[in-house]
């Protein structure tokens, strides 16, 4: 699934990321970036972009409770 926003707002990318989309991209990146991102998807990768990662990390961190005192995430699993 693939969501195009005009902004990259916390909510919306929660709620966009939660029920599966692989690709969130913004309305004002540069066309070759689209037709990347759209080839990207067809192939089963995943986009998001660079704002959108950031969220993505911070709301993955806020789950694990963060890095531990040598910047290290905790082991998943």
């Amino acid at each position: 699934m693939a969501v195009l926003a005009a902004l990259a707002v916390e909510e919306h990318v929660s709620a966009a990321l939660r029920p599966g989309a692989d690709v969130f991209l913004l309305e004002d990146m540069a066309p070759e970036q689209f037709v990347h991102a759209v080839r990207t998807l067809a192939s089963g990768g995943g986009v998001l972009v660079p704002a959108v990662g950031r969220q993505a990390i911070d709301g993955y961190l806020a789950t694990r409770g963060g890095c531990d005192d040598s910047g290290l995430l905790p082991a998943v699993g």
